[in-house]
Formats: structure tokens, sequence, C-alpha cells
């Protein structure tokens, strides 16, 4: 059934229990979605500096959960930034309570508080759990754990009904009709966003002008956007002096991974070439065992290599905010067992989520065609950023994913060089450098790893300020305009380097 924007009013109030708390938002367009919110005020669960809201976005019987967070300053042309998580399972509520959320965490007083840096000082931000059952997210009816999603190309779907809903339901009343939309996300959110965004080019493609969706970027955080490209590179940043971080392997550990580059690579474009599960999964085991092993069981942290992972898990504390989610206060608060039937059990990351997804081969697979087809659309801007200290989306490997793009501005974009970016971190060094042309940016960002908004919260929203200013400009045509990095006569940094110089 065809879904309309046009109509830029919610939807349909559904019949609501006067005591309920949550509204209940039915689509015109079809009857079995809608979009259940609670509005929440500032303080409760959240310091973050305004209202905020949570609710589930009711497709069939799968509903996906989400936590909305308006700009924070009521600007009233903000755009608006849907945030995905990687794993392939891990909820988006750790993004927001962890990293660029309008309030962040507290291990000490086990709650939260107000997060100058939040990207809400930009965006509203709405966090998805995302597919079903990641999070707060829940499957209902008969749907058993096989007939959900286990590939990126079947959870698109929901993902873009999801939009639909969000915008029917949200627009000219928790913000402006006609919104920008941005599509955020790190780690396995660069498999995500490429599909997921080149669904919505191509639902675009189909509708009437008003009845598109505002698609304006998609901002890649640390991606696992190709396979092919990041398992090979782990050789090097592991094994070499990359930006001034010694090697974390010895000789003897690296001469074993060397021995499986050339093999790990041929396996996986086999994958790709193939999309066999059996083949993606037998490659994938190898790249993971031969490769990434040795890594993590050398006690350095794969998601930042100038750490040590602690006995038992690289980020101790990321279990209290998981045990908090899953606690009392929070779960009456969202009223989880009357609006769902259950109550909750909220994983970082959410085990049948990632089999499932292992298992369809999901896993191993390249989104580098999707993401090609974004940009040659000519209409989205695509913004890769990479924490330089991440092992598993490190910088090497995601860099060579963005060049490897084929699109209308590829020869040139390659032959762009380096510039530092227009930033400095808290100490006053420099925050990264860049490469830019038309459509397309990537950033390796210094200070930071695979979690970049928790280890860089300030220079993270430095980021996003100035890639709003970018893009920005881009669309009123000025094209010398470089907010993102600093101009091209300063110095700038050679692309073509060896592991050692890098």
């Amino acid at each position: 059934m065809k879904t309309s924007l046009s109509v830029w009013f919610p939807l349909a109030i559904f019949a609501v229990a006067a005591e309920a708390k949550y509204q209940t938002f039915q689509s015109r367009f079809d009857g079995n979605n809608s979009v259940r919110i609670k509005e929440h005020q500032d303080g409760e669960l959240c310091n973050g500096g305004s209202k905020h809201y949570t609710g589930w976005v009711d497709i069939g019987d799968e509903h996906l959960f989400f936590w909305y967070h308006p700009q924070r300053h009521g600007k009233p042309d903000a755009p608006l930034a849907i945030w995905l998580q990687g794993g392939p399972g891990g909820t988006s509520m750790a993004g927001a309570f962890i990293e660029n959320g309008p309030c962040l965490f507290s291990n000490e007083t086990n709650s939260t508080y107000y997060n100058p840096h939040s990207w809400t000082e930009e965006f509203h931000m709405l966090y998805l759990d995302q597919p079903v059952p990641v999070g707060f997210s829940y499957a209902g009816g008969n749907l058993t754990d096989d007939l959900l999603p286990g590939r990126a190309e079947k959870s698109a779907i929901d993902f873009l009904t999801a939009v639909l809903l969000i915008y029917e339901a949200f627009s000219g009343v928790y913000f402006a009709a006609l919104t920008p939309l941005h599509l955020s996300g790190e780690s396995y959110a660069g498999r995500y966003l490429p599909v997921y965004a080149d669904a919505i080019v191509d639902y675009n493609s189909r509708v009437a002008p008003s009845d598109r969706i505002p698609l304006r970027s998609v901002m890649v955080g640390n991606g696992y956007t190709s396979p092919k490209h990041l398992f090979p590179s782990f050789y090097e940043t592991a094994c070499f002096e990359v930006h001034g971080i010694p090697a974390i392997l010895n000789e003897t550990q690296c001469a074993h991974i060397e021995a499986a580059v050339d093999r790990c690579e041929l396996l996986l474009e086999a994958c790709v070439s193939s999309g066999d599960e059996i083949i993606c999964h037998a490659g994938g085991e190898f790249c993971q065992e031969a490769i990434m092993d040795p890594i993590t069981q050398s006690g350095s942290n794969a998601y930042d290599r100038t750490m040590k992972c602690p006995e038992g898990s690289c980020y101790p504390h990321f279990k209290n905010v998981i045990d908090w989610f899953n606690s009392a206060e929070v779960q009456e608060a969202l009223e989880i067992v009357d609006q769902t039937g259950r109550a909750a059990n909220v994983s970082l990351q959410k085990e049948s989520v990632t089999d499932r997804f292992k298992a369809s081969g999901d896993i191993w697979m390249s989104s580098m065609p999707y993401m090609e087809r974004v940009l040659q659309s000519d209409q989205v801007d695509v913004l890769y950023y990479t924490g330089i200290n991440d092992i598993v989306c490190n910088s090497i490997g995601v860099l060579r994913t963005v060049m490897d793009l084929k699109w209308r501005g590829h020869a040139k974009f390659v032959a762009t060089p380096m510039v530092p970016v227009s930033w400095t971190l808290q100490d006053g060094s420099n925050g990264g450098r860049m490469k830019q042309n038309g459509r397309l940016t990537a950033a390796e960002l210094y200070g930071g790893g695979h979690v970049y908004p928790m280890d860089q919260p300030a220079a993270s929203l430095k980021m996003v300020q100035a890639w709003l200013s970018e893009i920005d400009f881009q669309t009123k045509t000025i094209a010398s305009a470089r907010r993102f990095g600093k101009p091209r006569s300063q110095k700038t940094i050679s692309i073509v380097a060896t592991p050692q110089e890098l």
C-alpha cells in the first residue's frame, strides 16, 4: 500500500484509554501500522535540558522502540537525526546514554547527568532500536525468531516503514514539517546505513515530490561497510605504527596474521560476488579466527589500540547502564509491561540478532553497491568519520572502502589530498584530517577510537556542527566553501603512504 507524506499533520489519534500515558497515532494509510508516544518531563530518567519522548513504531507484529530528544534550544528549523547502533544487535540506547545523547549515564550516581556536548545542540535526535528484538523492541503475535530480519536488505523494509510513520506522526507536532533527515550511526551501522539510505532514495524515485522523505545526509562513524577492505587492514593496524601509535602485536603474531591476509581477502571477495551464505560464513570464520582472534587474545582493546582490556570486558562500565535499563525505575517509567505484555530484558547486544545475521552471511557482505547508488543519485551527502585508535573499523580499511566507491566523483575524490579538519581537540591539538569531493567526505579523527563520541565528546559535536555548515553551504551552491576542512593552502598530508608513514 502506498504511504504518502503529503499530509503534514499527525496520524489520527486512535482510541486511547483515559488512564494510559501513551498516545497511539494510527496510520492513515495502513491500519496495521501505528506509533505510540509518551512525553517525559526533563529530569524524568534523563536530565538533558528538554522534554523527551519514548515509544514504539508498530509495524504489524514488529514493534521498534525509540527514544526521541528534541533539539534542546527549541530551534524551529533544526534537522532530524536518526541514530543506529551496530552489532548487529546493538541497542541504540547505548548511543543515547553513553555517547552523544542529551544526558549520559553516571556509574557513580546510577542516574543521568546533562551532556553539554550532545548532538541535540544541533539535531532532533531519535535513537531507534532495530531490528526486532534489539533493546526494548519486541515481536508480537506469532512472529518467531526465524521470521524476523536476518539481512540488512530485509530490515531496510522495516526501517523505511518506520521513517514514513515517524514523519507521519511527528511532522508539525514534534518537529517542523519537511524537516531534513540525517541518518547516523556507527560500527555495523556502516552495513545498515547504505542499504537503508538506498531504500529511501529508491522510494523517493517512485513517489511524487510532495511524498518524498527529505533525506539530506548519511553520517557513518567507524563504519563496517566492507569486510573485504577491513579485515586485511587489521594486519597493518596491529603490526605497524599507524598515526603515531605503535604496533600492538609481536613479530611472531604478525607473521601468523600476514600469512592469512591474502586468503582472507579472496574468501571475502567470493562471498561478495556469490552472496551465498555458506561461502560467506566459511570465509568470515576463517578471517575471524586467523586475523581478528590473535588481536583480541593479545589483551589489547580492539576498539582502542591505545588501551588494554580488563578481564571480561573492554568497557566493564557499560554493564551498569544496561542494568539501569532493566531496573524497575526505568521499566515502570516506560510502562514496559503494560505496553508490551512482558518485562524487557535489555542487553548491550542481542545475541539472537547477531546469530541471525551471521547465519545468513550478512555480517560478511559489502554495502558498497548501495552507497554507490546513494552517491550516484546526487541527492544525499555522505560522511565517513573514523576514530583512528580503532582496530575493528580502522582508518586504513575505512579509507580504502571510501576510496573504492565507484560514483561520478570517484576519480577526483581519490586524487584530492587530505587537509586538517577545521576544529581542534580540547588540548588545542589538531582534531584530525579529511578529504572531500562533491557529495563525499572522509575524515580521520584523532584522540579516539571506535566509540568516538564517547572518547571525544566536544570534538564530535564540533564535527557535526562543521558537517551541517558544510552541507548548508553546498545547498546554497557556494562551491568554494569548506567549513569541514581547513583551506587547502595550508599544509596537507599525503594519502599515499605506507602503514609506517600513516
